[in-house]
């Protein structure tokens, strides 16, 4: 990504926000403002806690929100440097990102970066009152993508094969990313992928690469919601400060794995998703940290 032209980048933000768990957009929010980016929320559902582990939620769509919303935020005539994507309550709120990103493109030397976090599967299965034409609509995204970040099973059900949960071969992980590229995006990177053997990586490859990047990071003997989450808001503030994508993807990989071990050390309640909030300072820009491609 080139280094945006303004102090402080602009970045829109479409996530769920939960009154309680750390994920979407009480996580993208610090992450990318400690970063040195304005993060702007569209939050796309609102819930009293998130939907791993507390029982019944109470839950609102804001689609209607998000549609009055862009509208004002046209209005306004208001560029942004770059649209980061994660959960949405509906198909139709992705149609609404689509017309939102057309405004985004404008002609001329204006283009937001775009990060899609497809957040529809985990664990081999979709999430809780997400159908499958969630699928076909994410697909449909990708192509609008400057980078995708997938897990492993929204990998394979992006692609229309089988979404088991299992350990993967570095071919057939290759594969898998060059078909993910094969949909239209410019790079993607599939997080949290457990290879033969046991390593575990976060992958990458851009359009044009011949071979994935395999990053690996220690996992923590715990899942914790919202990690994902985690790693895509600091790997997109990394690129908006002109880190290249192998930079980016360690430090994000790296606050997480730290984030991860410090709640289970202390034994935080899982639910609640990581303790990363004492770690934000490790997120600071330092001399040396940028690294242009």
């Amino acid at each position: 990504m080139k280094s945006c032209g303004r102090a402080t980048p602009k970045v829109a933000v479409f996530q769920d926000l939960s009154g309680l768990g750390r994920c979407a957009l009480s996580v993208a929010l610090p992450v990318l403002s400690v970063m040195g980016a304005q993060a702007c929320a569209i939050p796309t559902m609102a819930l009293s806690v998130h939907t791993g582990g507390f029982g019944a939620v109470c839950k609102q769509e804001l689609s209607g929100f998000m549609e009055g919303a862009l509208r004002h935020w046209g209005e306004l005539r208001i560029r942004f440097d770059a649209v980061y994507m994660g959960y949405m309550a509906s198909d139709g709120q992705l149609a609404l990102c689509d017309g939102f990103l057309d405004s985004q493109s404008a002609p001329g030397d204006h283009h937001a970066f775009v990060l899609f976090d497809p957040a529809m599967a985990d664990c081999g299965r979709l999430y809780s009152g997400i159908q499958t034409s969630r699928v076909n609509a994410a697909r449909a995204m990708c192509a609008r993508a400057d980078l995708i970040a997938p897990n492993l099973t929204e990998a394979l059900l992006l692609l229309d094969l089988e979404p088991g949960e299992r350990p993967i071969g570095q071919g057939e992980l290759a594969k898998l990313l060059r078909d993910l590229i094969g949909l239209g995006c410019g790079a993607s990177v599939i997080t949290g992928v457990e290879l033969m053997g046991g390593e575990h990586v976060n992958a990458y490859l851009a359009a044009g690469a011949e071979e994935p990047l395999l990053i690996p990071y220690e996992q923590v003997p715990e899942r914790y919601s919202g990690t994902g989450d985690l790693f895509a808001s600091a790997l997109l503030g990394a690129l908006l400060r002109g880190e290249s994508a192998e930079s980016g993807i360690r430090r994000a990989a790296s606050f997480c794995q730290r984030a991860a071990l410090r709640s289970y050390q202390a034994g935080a309640p899982v639910r609640e998703g990581v303790q990363f909030e004492a770690l934000l300072g490790e997120l600071l820009p330092r001399n040396g940290d940028t690294e242009r491609r």
